[in-house]
């Protein structure tokens, strides 16, 4: 089948959210099955880069408008689907809508049902109303649901009255965060934000269901009962809550003792792991959380919360659990993790063992099995009919195409000075071949390079000077649905009245089983 996975692709700022989404695509390009996958990326303006991932990467919001009418007559996800012919649409995060294609919705957590007081939930943001709306419409609707746990399966089966048989238990995976394990690279971290080895770490957003305050009452108390006095190391991204965070430490007279390092790149996250006394994950919500399992596979100690599900996810001899509400309690089970050596390796021990089973690879494998088991059911129906072209060479006929989806392409050829749009390879080994010109009316000595790309994965830079071109490259090894990507370095203007800003004129682009690998100016 053909699917269109949907990434947001969140900012780096937002949190476990971004994490889940490279962790698991990523991986999505190591697994192999029997399906053809798409990125459909709804937020062009956000950070995550997916244009070397080796899958073809659908910019929604920029590829609307050569949707023609369809871009008008259905929401942009429905008509993307329409226009690839898609047979599953998999969201990545709770943002799932009503297609008419079946629909594989992710749901994280019901934090608005379990904890519906908080201001996060219930008036700010995507408050109740908006949540519980979403999640009734969408979740009754979706041909399946992946969530972590049972526990969560349980929840949206008493929320949302979905049938237990559509709802599938897939354990979050343990990011795999990028970063030098050198003692050289360990120290330039601690030496940049200024920290000794040996702190309690916190990576969380602050907003209040994080908790916050309760850790900071629990480290005054760990001094004041247990003689314990380690520095707490904060990180994330500010929510609207960080004054009022700032604001307790300073009555409590912690400022010495607690660090606010704001977002810190996944880069130096490793190292404050690796340096941490313990991970301290004191959050209202969840099970299912990531900070617990990255914290696992790097060899720290772990220190949560006793919520509904968390020994489920995390096990129950990974883990020194306490009850988020209850300060001396918290701080009592931080003590037991620091003075026990014996205690923090048989943690660090077990902890690395269940990370080890929970892969991106085995998250994947699940999915690919999920469709396996669902692709009985869609085959008694067809996807869109419409057949997306394998090349284009007739201006404008061939772009008026409606299975076309292309941006930066003019009706007349003219290309500027990056295009994009997607072609069909019909085999394994099919080539692209790229002809065209470089007008003559440009300077003497003019030349430009081109940049060509298929699924994000780069050929060769091609230097061109005035005349004609073609250019083929090696195939992508893959049959099916695939990005093709043009960028020229320098462009010349047209002459007046027209005046666009342009690389070339294209006479041709597309895949064919014949051809060589050349380069022809002409």
């Amino acid at each position: 089948m053909r699917v269109g996975a949907v990434t947001p692709r969140k900012s780096p700022t937002v949190g476990g959210g971004f994490t889940f989404h490279e962790t698991v695509l990523r991986a999505l390009t190591t697994v192999s099955g029997n399906h053809e996958f798409v990125l459909l990326d709804l937020n062009a303006t956000a950070s995550g880069d997916w244009t070397g991932s080796g899958l073809p990467l659908v910019d929604v919001q920029t590829m609307l408008p050569s949707l023609g009418p369809q871009a008008h007559d259905f929401p942009g996800t429905e008509a993307i689907a329409r226009k690839l012919a898609l047979d599953v649409v998999w969201y990545l995060d709770p943002g799932a809508e009503v297609l008419s294609v079946p629909v594989f919705a992710t749901v994280l957590d019901l934090g608005h049902r379990q904890l519906p007081f908080f201001p996060e939930v219930s008036r700010s943001g995507w408050d109740w109303e908006s949540r519980e709306s979403h999640y009734r419409h969408v979740l009754p609707r979706a041909a399946r649901i992946f969530t972590g746990t049972h526990t969560g399966k349980e929840q949206i089966v008493r929320c949302y009255g979905v049938d237990p048989g559509n709802i599938v238990v897939n354990p979050f995976p343990a990011p795999e965060l990028a970063g030098g394990d050198g003692p050289g690279q360990d120290d330039d971290v601690l030496t940049r934000y200024a920290l000794t080895p040996g702190f309690l770490f916190y990576p969380a957003q602050f907003w209040p269901h994080k908790n916050h305050v309760n850790l900071l009452l629990a480290l005054r108390r760990l001094e004041q009962e247990h003689n314990l006095a380690p520095d707490l190391v904060l990180t994330g991204s500010d929510q609207g809550n960080l004054a009022h965070v700032r604001a307790v430490t300073d009555e409590l007279g912690l400022q010495q003792r607690v660090k606010f390092l704001g977002f810190v790149p996944q880069s130096d996250l490793a190292a404050l792991y690796r340096h941490a006394a313990a991970l301290v994950f004191p959050s209202f919500l969840g099970p299912d959380n990531l900070p617990p399992l990255e914290a696992f596979s790097l060899g720290c100690p772990v220190v949560a919360s006793r919520i509904e599900g968390a020994e489920e996810q995390l096990g129950r001899k990974t883990v020194e659990f306490f009850d988020p509400a209850q300060p001396g309690e918290m701080a009592a089970a931080i003590a037991r993790v620091l003075r026990s050596a014996a205690h923090r390796n048989s943690l660090i021990s077990n902890g690395r063992v269940l990370a080890a089973t929970r892969t991106a690879q085995a998250y994947v494998s699940v999915v690919l099995r999920t469709l396996d088991e669902f692709e009985p059911w869609r085959r008694n129906w067809p996807a869109e009919t419409m057949q997306i072209p394998s090349a284009i060479s007739r201006f404008p006929a061939d772009l008026e195409n409606p299975a076309l989806l292309q941006v930066g392409l003019s009706g007349d050829g003219w290309l500027a000075g990056r295009s994009s749009l997607l072609l069909i390879a019909p085999g394994k080994a099919s080539r692209l071949t790229v002809r065209g010109e470089v007008p003559y009316f440009c300077p003497a000595g003019f030349s430009t390079a081109l940049s060509v790309s298929v699924d994000g994965i780069k050929a060769p830079e091609r230097k061109l000077g005035a005349g004609r071109f073609e250019i083929e490259v090696d195939p992508p090894q893959v049959r099916g649905l695939h990005r093709v990507e043009l960028a020229f370095s320098e462009l010349q203007k047209l002459p007046d009245p027209d005046g666009r800003l342009v690389g070339a004129k294209l006479e041709f682009i597309g895949f064919s089983d014949e051809g060589a690998l050349s380069e022809t100016p002409k």
